[in-house]
């Protein structure tokens, strides 16, 4: 079968890497749900997986790589990306129920990835939910700089500030719930849902295009890289076909002849959606709020 591969952001060892992967964040769907996703997802064009320790699929993702190794439909091993975050033990706690934390520097967990690094154990390592003061900290220790940053980005929160801040020091940025987890069990049923704004809903309906991918362009064009979520081909084919003609060089989205994206988003168009950017977070990790590396209690 024919297919596309998605087009990349350059990474700061220059590697290319796609700018649309496939999240798996507390996906739904039952036992094998995960891994048939993954196989489905490669066989469309899909070049990157985010995963976790924590989201307890880590088998299933690798055994849906497996599969399409083993079938021939990914040639060699670094044609696909793996995004992961690593752990031992599964929120421990005390005996009155509450979370059990580590105090580890940052800098020296830094250190340690750098080590992996020379040990040919990762190829590039990066951030996640980590803010402005504790980036600027390991980049000033940083023996290899940061290559990726991944926050919670949609058009309810567009984290802009904190963006601007990481492309300015060459670090790319990955939105995660881009299109705000209209299904997560952290909303409490009275947030927004960006399938039901109006705005969204015209700008879809002109360009003859779901609000998915509308979505989902407004943040590339940011020069952002998005990894929704999904177990259901039709939407993991939907939110993949937003990206088929879309590259991130140097920071920079630029276009190419092939015609599936097949639209953008026009100044005008861009500001509208800028204008839904008027709600917090849904991922406050309130659970870890009393952490000393807690990142959310600053501005960004």
């Amino acid at each position: 079968m024919s297919v596309d591969i998605a087009h990349f952001a350059v990474l700061t060892k220059g590697t290319n890497y796609p700018v649309i992967g496939l999240g798996t964040h507390n996906v739904t769907g039952g036992p094998g749900s995960v891994r048939d996703a993954v196989k489905y997802a490669i066989d469309i064009g899909y070049r990157s997986v985010d995963c976790a320790y924590a989201y307890l699929n880590e088998k299933e993702v690798g055994d849906g790589i497996q599969a399409k190794l083993d079938d021939g439909t990914i040639k060699d091993k670094k044609e696909i990306f793996i995004t992961t975050k690593d752990g031992d033990d599964l929120f421990p706690k005390d005996k009155n129920d509450q979370f059990m934390f580590e105090n580890h520097d940052i800098v020296d967990t830094w250190k340690g990835m750098e080590e992996l690094v020379d040990a040919g154990m990762a190829e590039n390592i990066g951030l996640s939910n980590f803010n402005k003061t504790q980036i600027e900290r390991i980049l000033h220790s940083a023996r290899i700089k940061p290559c990726n940053l991944q926050v919670e980005i949609h058009p309810y929160f567009s984290n802009r500030k904190l963006v601007d801040f990481c492309l300015s020091k060459g670090i790319t940025v990955t939105a995660y719930a881009p299109l705000a987890n209209p299904d997560s069990p952290l909303r409490m049923g009275k947030e927004p849902s960006i399938f039901d704004e109006p705005v969204l809903k015209d700008i879809a309906q002109k360009k003859g295009k779901t609000i998915a991918q509308v979505v989902l362009r407004f943040i590339l064009q940011r020069n952002i890289i998005v990894i929704p979520k999904s177990v259901t081909p039709s939407r993991i084919k939907e939110n993949f076909d937003v990206s088929r003609s879309c590259k991130i060089k140097m920071f920079k989205i630029e276009d190419m002849g092939v015609p599936v994206f097949r639209f953008s988003l026009s100044p005008d168009e861009m500001e509208q959606i800028w204008t839904l950017d008027k709600y917090p977070r849904i991922f406050i990790e309130k659970w870890a709020s009393g952490h000393q590396e807690y990142p959310f209690h600053a501005e960004f």
